[in-house]
């Protein structure tokens, strides 16, 4: 069973310090059931780690993060052995009895919402002080908007990803329940059971308030609310979806229908001004026509001029794809509930979905051995444990995937040999299903981040060589595979969106021609760690028989006779960081960081790159600096600044878990550096382990760091509760 363990936080601003103050316990009852009245006379009630909220079933395990809406945990029910996703909203909120009831009233319309693209709420109260609290199923990805904050998003990818927020808006309607703050913050990217990308939907009813130019009390979030909602007339689900117009044009332009400098502005611009068309905004990125105009009427000031409904919408984006001639990840989805006779002719003209090589492969495997699933069904329903079985596969697969990156087959076979490449193996590790599942997905990811670093390492290494850049290019768009998110590889590889799609496709399925292949058996040469080995196995392929254009075969001379005798430009070999397959993240003893000892060189380009990493950070462009980083690292796996950049990196992001990981490895690099024990200490108290944290900002104090002082002050009141 897909079980999530990597939480994300919507729609919550984490600051670099947590200043709130901890909660005191409040009086408990006489009778020792929690009232349902709230219990004003004391202060909140005290939340603690490993600890039961006082008056449920559910016990804390970590702080996840915070916003002016509440603050959510990872929690445990005690009885059910569930993990899940605890909200608890701020008094303010909910800080009268009318206010309380809604928010009741909505929570049980909520969880009567069946859809695949909904989260699930599983419970719903109040706490004795009077706060109300949300339990929801903990869920594995990232949002939306971390995705729409790259840049624009293929229209095609753009289609799949709205149809799936129209079926959960739909079902939601159905259950009487309107959103009223869709937006990307609001919609999770994870994976479904087969491994593939789905949306979730978050947060349902309980939008942060904002005031209007008239002072009237209303809810949603100002770049995406409709007209109606500002207004405070009534409304129905075309309110939800505006806001879902709002989130399209954004996902297709990289920004908002409306920019203002404030919220008066903006909200003013909702009920006033025009959309400027997606061709005018950005016509360098062909947005289908059909696409743009679904998305301009989903703005229509007038509700009445925008879709019947959501199942309505659905259908117009179908009908927008099959106009552009568009194939998407999710042709399989149910089509929508609209007139029957429109149905069909959607479903004549909409594409076949493409099933890859290796579901085709899992489907003949599933089919012969059928019965022995039914026979293992019950073991895998008994137990969520991981068994020696389960470990040795997730290793195995792990070991094919860095044993191919180590041979340079990272995307690309050798012509003519049936080999695994790095790309398929992850992709296979991603669809392991049962209780392994989590394991792998942990795994992958690490392996994605990691392949990827090498890929853009290799990219750097070559870029600056003439007769290579083409082959950099190939490294970067490799990169962009593993890891979509590297602005820097994205930007160098010069491929579009389109293109990129495409080579995925291809590389899961492997189906690239003869061709291709041999075009790319000098990738395979260049990556080779030795500079002798390079230059042999380019000679080999310049002196093959297999047909090469004369530029190719130019560069290829070129490349295999000046490295006869030039310094390596690259690492002799990409060190890896000896990864653990288990999902708590264990920081390899010193003696691991490093597999083979840099040059001065390479140590001292790190030191470079790991500088511009920083200046990177400073200017807010985390991508760019994660990818710096990684690559001084990949130079240097002892360059303590690097280390220290990614757990920045990563605690910006509010994934506190690698932000401790990183900042333990650049104190333990550092041991004498100040600044990495604060950072030590801020990530140990964001998972609330408070002793760590103390521990670490002591050794900063004693060091004279100052704001190691000012920490401590802060965290002694918060132990002593």
């Amino acid at each position: 069973m897909f079980q999530p363990t990597v939480p994300w936080t919507p729609s919550l601003a984490v600051a670099p310090w947590h200043t709130t103050s901890r909660p005191a316990e409040s009086q408990p009852h006489t009778d020792g059931q929690p009232s349902d009245r709230p219990d004003r006379s004391g202060s909140n009630v005290r939340l603690l780690p490993g600890q039961l909220v006082p008056g449920t079933r559910f016990r804390l395990r970590r702080w996840l993060g915070e916003g002016g809406m509440g603050v959510v945990y990872e929690a445990e029910h005690v009885d059910l052995e569930r993990p899940v996703a605890l909200k608890i909203l701020r008094a303010h909120v909910s800080d009268r009895d009318d206010e309380r009831e809604r928010f009741r009233q909505e929570a049980r319309m909520t969880t009567r919402i069946e859809s695949p693209h909904v989260v699930q709420v599983l419970d719903f109260g109040l706490l004795r002080d009077g706060r109300v609290f949300y339990a929801m199923e903990l869920l594995d990805g990232c949002p939306l908007s971390a995705e729409v904050a790259k840049g624009p998003i293929p229209p095609a990818r753009v289609i799949g990803l709205l149809r799936q927020m129209c079926a959960g808006l739909a079902e939601a309607h159905r259950a009487g329940v309107i959103h009223r703050d869709v937006k990307p913050d609001n919609a999770m990217i994870v994976r479904d059971r087969s491994g593939r990308t789905c949306v979730k939907l978050l947060d349902f009813g309980i939008a942060s308030p904002v005031r209007t130019t008239s002072e009237r009390r209303t809810s949603g979030t100002p770049d995406y609310m409709a007209p109606e909602q500002i207004e405070g007339k009534p409304f129905d689900g075309r309110l939800d979806m505006y806001a879902l117009g709002c989130t399209a044009y954004e996902m297709l332009t990289g920004q908002t229908p409306f920019r203002a400098t404030t919220t008066a502005g903006m909200l003013r611009a909702h009920l006033d001004d025009e959309p400027k068309p997606l061709s005018t905004l950005r016509p360098e990125l062909a947005v289908p026509k059909p696409l743009e105009e679904v998305v301009l009427r989903c703005l229509a000031k007038d509700p009445d001029d925008r879709f019947r409904d959501m199942a309505d919408l659905e259908a117009a984006l179908c009908e927008a794809q099959i106009a552009a001639g568009l194939r998407t990840e999710w042709d399989d989805l149910p089509l929508p509930e609209v007139e029957p006779e429109r149905r069909e002719r959607i479903a004549a003209r909409m594409p076949r979905p493409r099933a890859s090589r290796m579901a085709r492969r899992r489907r003949w495997v599933g089919a012969l051995s059928g019965a022995l699933a039914v026979m293992a069904g019950a073991l895998w329903l008994s137990t969520t444990n991981v068994g020696a079985a389960d470990h040795a596969r997730v290793e195995e697969l792990v070991g094919v995937a860095r044993d191919a990156a180590t041979r340079g087959v990272y995307v690309y076979p050798p012509p003519n040999e049936d080999t695994e490449t790095a790309y398929r193996t992850i992709v296979e590790l991603e669809s392991l299903d049962g209780p392994a599942s989590e394991m792998a997905g942990a795994a992958a990811n690490d392996l994605r981040r990691e392949l990827a670093g090498e890929l853009v390492a290799l990219g750097d290494a070559y870029w600056n060589d003439p007769d290579a850049r083409a082959f950099a290019r190939d490294y970067y768009a490799q990169a962009v595979l593993f890891d979509p998110g590297s602005s820097h590889a994205r930007s160098r590889a010069g491929f579009t969106p389109g293109e990129i799609n495409d080579l995925r496709v291809r590389a899961e399925n492997q189906d690239f021609s003869e061709p291709e292949l041999r075009a790319a058996e000098p990738l395979l040469a260049l990556a080779a760690p030795d500079e002798g080995e390079r230059a042999r196995r380019l000679a080999e392929v310049v002196s093959s028989d297999a047909p090469k254009s004369a530029t190719s075969c130019q560069r290829m001379h070129g490349l295999a006779e000046t490295r006869k005798n030039r310094e390596p430009e690259r690492p002799a070999s990409v060190a890896r960081i000896p990864m653990p397959v288990a999902i708590e993240v264990a920081v390899p003893a010193s003696s691991e960081l490093a597999p083979t000892q840099p040059s001065k060189r390479q140590s001292g380009t790190a030191k470079q790159i790991a500088k511009q990493g920083h200046k990177a950070l400073a200017a807010g462009d985390r991508d760019e600096a994660a990818a710096l980083f990684q690559q001084a690292i990949a130079l240097d796996p002892r360059n303590g600044s690097a280390a220290a950049g990614l757990s920045d990196v990563y605690f910006d992001r509010g994934d506190h878990q690698r932000a401790l990981q990183y900042a333990q490895r650049a104190v333990q690099l550092d041991p004498s550096s100040g600044a990495s024990l604060v950072r030590l200490g801020d990530a140990y108290f964001k998972v609330l382990d408070y002793d760590a944290a103390r521990r670490s900002y002591e050794r900063a104090a004693a060091l004279g760091r100052t704001d190691a002082k000012q920490r401590l002050q802060r965290l002694n009141p918060v132990a002593r509760r």
